[in-house]
């Protein structure tokens, strides 16, 4: 917990990176991956493997664009780096070991942003509970005629969830049928901004979390990304996200994970 504490006050991130809750998180996500290595393994392994499977997509090898890189766990980072001119990688905060571990890698390009470019606007206009909400246009930095493919990785389901989290912890926004709305629209606008790039794409989202007790009986299931769950996926798998003790005592976390790869016409998804 000291530890935890002293990296979100000596790391440097904007203000509203910090304030929300976008560094507590990827923290907590760094703490989580230490203690779940064993279960988030099969997961991890899938996901690299996913992303290799997808290069048969490109027709050209110049630039690869990751989309939610975070701690480079699922990502074959040094592959793509020797299949690929260039590599970029975005996400809304690079933690100082992140940089380093890419700092090896003359290719790698690390662009800080957030890519759903609603969440500063968010910070911002701080709108009263039951007001207007602001829309989010979705930010796909490099992703013109000379990049080969694009990855969204593991992130399509966390775009709403810290400005959704903003809204009710700190502007005392109330759960409703408009929030709900307004953070699925979040999401589809990602995976519609997606599919409008006239390059190969590779996403990787889960789409349903299931809720697991110490029997290993089902004792619950919710829908993370609606318009997802009905597709046809290249790949499908369960990621032991949260096994018993780290949520709660009395069951685990799983989440259902979907790939696609969309290819350049879009008219299949695979």
């Amino acid at each position: 917990m000291i530890i935890e504490l002293l990296k979100h006050i000596t790391t440097s991130t904007p203000e509203y990176v910090k304030k929300m809750g976008y560094l507590r998180e990827v923290i907590a996500i760094e703490h989580r991956f230490k203690r779940c290595k064993k279960e988030w393994k099969e997961h991890l392994e899938l996901s690299k493997q996913t992303i290799l499977d997808s290069l048969f997509l490109c027709t050209h090898n110049k630039r690869v664009v990751i989309l939610g890189s975070g701690f480079l766990l699922d990502l074959p980072l040094r592959e793509l780096s020797n299949t690929f001119e260039e590599v970029v990688l975005v996400d809304i905060l690079h933690m100082p070991s992140v940089r380093e571990a890419v700092s090896i890698f003359s290719n790698v390009v690390l662009i800080t942003s957030d890519i759903t470019g609603l969440a500063e606007k968010l910070y911002i206009s701080r709108p009263k509970p039951e007001g207007s909400l602001p829309q989010s246009e979705p930010f796909l930095p490099y992703c013109d005629d000379d990049c080969s493919l694009v990855i969204s990785l593991n992130i399509l389901s966390q775009l709403p969830i810290i400005p959704s989290h903003y809204l009710m912890n700190d502007l005392k926004w109330k759960e409703s049928e408009k929030l709900l709305c307004w953070s699925n629209q979040i999401m589809l606008d990602h995976y519609k901004a997606l599919n409008h790039l006239k390059i190969p794409v590779c996403l990787i989202s889960d789409y349903e979390m299931v809720y697991i007790d110490k029997k290993g009986n089902e004792i619950d299931r919710q829908i993370t990304v609606p318009f997802l769950a009905k597709a046809k996926p290249y790949n499908q798998w369960r990621w032991n996200i949260a096994p018993i003790g780290i949520e709660s005592r009395k069951y685990a976390v799983e989440l259902i994970v979907s790939a696609f790869l969309l290819e350049k016409d879009k008219k299949t998804v695979r």
